[in-house]
């Protein structure tokens, strides 16, 4: 089977983060991404909160979770169920909602910092 054989079936892990911290952790993320080789069993998803501009909730998959917990330390809970939500793509492949089962959002702006 390919590579992302499971990822729909894949636990995630969430965070609330705050515009404030992201550029910090993106950019961790992005180094820890290319060093992976762009593995399809990883990527950042967003799912915004128009209501709070200032912070978003960030999803990860289980796979490799705790080194990027590590990246930005504390606040990462089970996501439990991840259905019903329209998730971006922060960092990731092109076909990262597709191979994790996820719905993409109908409009992305993400947080272009």
């Amino acid at each position: 089977p390919p590579v992302w054989y499971d990822l729909q079936m894949a636990d995630y892990r969430t965070k609330t983060m705050t515009l404030a911290e992201w550029p910090a952790f993106r950019k961790s993320y992005e180094d820890f991404f290319a060093a992976s080789g762009r593995d399809k069993r990883l990527a950042l998803f967003i799912h915004a909160d128009e209501k709070a501009a200032d912070k978003s909730l960030l999803l990860i998959p289980g796979f490799q979770s705790g080194k990027v917990e590590a990246l930005s330390p504390g606040g990462w809970q089970d996501a439990g169920d991840v259905s019903g939500k329209a998730w971006g793509v922060l960092v990731g492949n092109d076909t990262a909602n597709a191979d994790f089962g996820l719905t993409p959002p109908v409009v992305f702006h993400g947080w272009d910092v």
